[in-house]
């Protein structure tokens, strides 16, 4: 993973404005984003629109970016026997 968290929950912001600027920038850096870094994008986008969402968290460097994720952004995680991970999106205070 190359981008901080908060560049990803930022660009994942970005993806839901109708602005052209914005895009135009999201477009940009996607191309910039590695394979670990699309994951967790994609993870902030849907965590931003309030749904839970099921991931592979099999090997266990996998599985501490996961948490460490989580943790910033104030999801629940849910882990599952077969080596999967739950993420809730964070409840309104």
């Amino acid at each position: 993973m190359s981008a901080s968290f908060d560049t990803l929950l930022r660009l994942a912001a970005l993806s839901r404005s109708a602005a052209k600027d914005d895009l135009r920038e999201l477009d940009r850096k996607l191309d910039e984003l590695d394979v670990g870094d699309r994951r967790l994008l994609f993870l902030a986008w849907r965590l931003l629109q309030g749904e839970a969402v099921e991931v592979n968290a099999n090997t266990p460097e996998r599985h501490a970016e996961l948490r460490a994720f989580a943790e910033h952004v104030g999801a629940t995680l849910q882990e599952t026997e077969s080596g999967r991970a739950i993420f809730r999106p964070p409840t309104a205070q």
